[in-house]
C-alpha cells in the first residue's frame, strides 16, 4: 500500500524510498501486534522475573545472534562479490537461478515446522536418536530424487525465459544445492537444539562463511555467474 501510494503521488521511485516503505510496514504491522496483544504484555509485567531461567534462555540465545550473523553473510557474500568481481549481466543470471531454486525452501519450512515438535515427543520418550538417523536418510534419498528431476527439466527453463538467460538452466542445480542440503540438516541440526549447545551453531555458520568467500573469491573472477553457484 505505501509502494502504491508513492506511485500515486508520483513520489521520487528510488532505493530510500523503498527502504522508508518497507522499515514503516514493519513498524505497523509490530503497533498492531503489541495492540492485539496488550493484555498479554500487561499481565507479564505483573509477573516476577526467574533469573534463573533468564541466564539459561541468554545463554542459550546469545550465540544464535552471532550464527543468524554469519548466515546473512554466507547467503549474501555471492551477490555481493558478483557485483564487484563480474557484471551486472551475470548478477541477473545468478539472481533469477538462485530465486527460482529458492522454491524449494518451502519444503525447508513445511519440515521444519513439522519435524522439530515430532523430535521433542522422541526425545521425551527417549527414542529420538535411531529415528533421526532413520528419517535423515529418507530424506536424503527424497533430495536425490528432487536433484535428479531438476536436472532432467532444467531445459523447460528456456520456454519461460527470455533468450539471453539461457544459461540460467545450467545454474538452477548447482543453485538448488543450498535450500536442499539445507533441508537435509534439519533433520539433524535439531540435535543442537536438543543438546542446548547452540556455540556449535555459530561455529558451523563461521566456517561455511569462511568456505563460502573464500570459494566466491577465486571463482567469481574466473566463472562469473557458474563460480557463484
Amino acid at each position: 500500500l505505501i509502494v502504491g501510494l508513492f506511485a500515486f503521488w508520483g513520489t521520487s521511485t528510488d532505493t530510500w524510498h523503498l527502504l522508508f516503505a518497507h522499515a514503516l510496514a514493519l513498524i505497523l504491522v509490530a503497533c498492531g501486534y503489541a495492540w492485539a496483544l496488550r493484555r498479554v504484555w500487561w499481565s507479564a509485567l505483573q509477573e516476577r522475573v526467574d533469573r534463573q531461567k533468564q541466564r539459561q534462555m541468554i545463554a542459550y540465545g546469545f550465540p544464535l545472534i552471532f550464527a543468524g550473523l554469519a548466515f546473512w553473510g554466507l547467503t549474501a557474500t555471492e551477490r555481493i562479490l558478483l557485483r564487484s568481481l563480474s557484471t551486472f549481466e551475470e548478477l541477473g543470471k545468478y539472481s533469477v537461478a538462485a530465486n527460482i531454486a529458492a522454491a524449494a525452501l518451502v519444503l525447508k519450512t513445511l519440515f521444519q515446522t513439522l519435524w522439530a515438535p515430532q523430535v521433542y515427543k522422541w526425545e521425551s520418550e527417549g527414542s529420538s536418536s535411531k529415528k533421526i538417523r532413520a528419517m535423515n536418510h529418507y530424506m536424503l534419498v527424497c533430495i536425490v530424487i528432487l536433484f535428479s528431476l531438476v536436472g532432467a527439466l532444467a531445459w523447460m527453463i528456456d520456454i519461460l525465459l527470455p533468450v539471453q538467460y539461457e544459461s540460467v538452466k545450467y545454474l538452477l542445480v548447482p543453485c538448488l544445492a543450498y535450500p536442499m542440503l539445507f533441508t537435509l540438516s534439519e533433520t539433524t541440526a535439531v540435535g543442537i537444539n536438543l543438546a542446548r549447545k547452540t556455540g556449535y551453531s555459530v561455529a558451523v555458520a563461521g566456517v561455511a562463511f569462511l568456505a563460502n568467500a573464500g570459494l566466491n573469491l577465486l571463482l567469481i573472477p574466473r566463472f562469473a555467474a557458474a563460480g557463484a553457484a
